[in-house]
């Protein structure tokens, strides 16, 4: 997904969670990809990456594929991906991270963030993505390296805070981040900071 993130050849066969207005999940049957491209709400995973480094948190940015179809060449969740039918979101938020970055993470390492509900327009290719996000976070502190899977993803970077936050208000010159809405970077920034806090209360009480 992306957008979380469309992958750049899709399967036309492939079918996603869909949900009804009210959150729950349609157990009946999956929603092709040609639907949610048209708006049909469904569900997507993200998961953000952070670490911590001379006592600063940094999380890991994607930039996607020149080839994705939705916003290439833009910067974008650590990993991020469509639910499957009938998958989970950490099960899909592990999965997606396993095939872009190379890395395995065990479930219980991953706490849930927040879950959002946003739709993003991709005029160029007529998308609207229609999604309930769940978004997650990963300390890869002690994570050596990441493994990249090159028809998606571009190049990771690292940033910190601050830096993030400057990109998404636009002021970072030859950059770009995908445009999810206020209310979710809001989120975002507020449960990064709030990790920041806890490391330092932990360096503190050791």
């Amino acid at each position: 997904m992306r957008t979380t993130k469309s992958a750049v050849n899709p399967n036309p066969n492939e079918l996603w969670q869909g949900y009804e207005e009210d959150g729950e999940p349609i157990t009946t049957h999956g929603i092709p990809i040609h639907h949610a491209a048209k708006g049909v709400l469904h569900g997507s995973a993200h998961l953000w990456i952070y670490r911590v480094k001379n006592g600063r948190l940094e999380v890991l940015l994607q930039k996607r594929s020149a080839q994705s179809k939705t916003w290439p060449n833009f910067y974008d969740t650590s990993a991020a991906g469509h639910l499957n039918f009938n998958e989970t979101p950490l099960t899909a938020a592990l999965r997606e991270t396993k095939e872009e970055l190379g890395i395995q993470i065990a479930p219980e390492s991953v706490r849930l963030l927040f879950l959002h509900r946003q739709e993003l327009r991709y005029a160029p290719a007529r998308i609207i993505e229609n999604e309930l996000q769940w978004v997650y976070g990963f300390d890869a502190t002690n994570t050596p390296h990441f493994t990249l899977e090159s028809s998606e993803v571009k190049s990771v970077l690292w940033v910190n805070l601050g830096g993030l936050s400057r990109l998404i208000r636009g002021n970072v010159t030859g950059m770009h981040i995908v445009p999810h809405d206020a209310a979710y970077f809001t989120e975002l920034l507020r449960e990064l900071l709030e990790l920041k806090r806890e490391y330092h209360g932990h360096q503190s009480a050791g």
